[in-house]
This record gives structure tokens, C-alpha cells and sequence, in this order.
């Protein structure tokens, strides 16, 4: 399978654009990973608040942050967890900010994809030709086919 994205972000009315994205396609090749199945992505939409430190930071950081997770391999629930909360505690160790972002993220590995989201905004994972079949949504705290208990 090959993969295709395309972004746009639109800074609506505030003075500056507080939004970020991360589109890596090649996810195995951008951090030198081995053994894992093609396609191999993660996308995030952060949406920044108060400015743009924080969503700029989880650009640059977030990604590699999640995929060097000892488990990543094994367990994408935990990766993507201590992924964020590793972001988290290097931006505060590097800069004081009044900044925040909410994260809605993909990783897909193979034919398996997963969904996590960070904030209010729900991730959607959809199968199915122009955003028509089956739907799943993450909520906070639990990824996409996990069970609420």
C-alpha cells in the first residue's frame, strides 16, 4: 500500500497562526527504525493555544519522542503515552510558556492504524471512500477498538 497526504492549515482570525502539523510518511526512515511493516506514518494536527511554542515544540519533537519508546514495537498505547508526557516535560525544561496545544494523532504500521488523541478534540478513524463506512472515535484516555470500562 502506498500512502498519500496533503495538509492545509487556515489561521482563522486571531494575529497569528498557533497550529501545527506532522505528516511523516516515512516513519522508518526518518528515525532509522528496522523490522517494522511499510507503511509506516504518524500524522498529528496540534492545535495550539495562548501562541505557538507549545505546538511548534510537539512538531519538532513529538514523532520521535513517541517511535523511541522501548515499546513502541509492542505496545502503541504506552508509546504514544509516554510520548506525549516526554514532550510535555522538555518543553517545560526549555522554555516557560503560557502556550498549550491539543494533539489528535495517527500512527500506521502495515494495516494496523491507531488513533490518540491529547485535549477535547476527538481523533476519527474512518474505512471507506470519501469519510463514508465503518467509524471509530478515540475518546480521552482510550484509542480506537479499546473498550470504555
Amino acid at each position: 500500500m502506498r500512502l498519500r497526504a496533503g495538509m492545509h492549515g487556515a489561521q482563522g482570525w486571531r494575529p497569528t497562526m498557533e497550529d501545527e502539523e506532522i505528516c511523516e510518511l516515512e516513519l522508518n526512515r526518518a528515525f532509522n527504525l528496522s523490522g517494522f511493516p511499510e507503511p509506516h506514518a504518524f500524522f498529528a494536527v496540534l492545535d495550539g493555544h495562548c501562541g505557538n511554542m507549545t505546538s511548534r515544540y510537539a512538531r519538532d519533537h513529538l514523532a520521535k519522542n513517541v517511535a523511541s519508546h522501548p515499546f513502541f514495537g509492542i505496545d502503541a498505547r504506552q508509546a504514544f503515552i509516554s510520548g506525549f508526557q516526554k514532550t510535555d516535560e522538555e518543553l517545560r525544561a526549555v522554555e516557560e510558556t503560557e502556550s498549550g496545544s491539543t494533539c489528535c494523532s495517527v500512527l500506521i504500521r502495515g494495516d494496523e492504524v491507531f488513533c490518540a488523541n491529547l485535549g477535547r478534540q476527538p481523533c476519527r478513524a474512518v474505512r471507506g471512500w470519501l469519510g463514508c463506512g465503518a467509524e471509530r472515535r478515540s475518546q480521552a484516555g482510550r484509542f480506537v477498538g479499546e473498550e470504555a470500562h
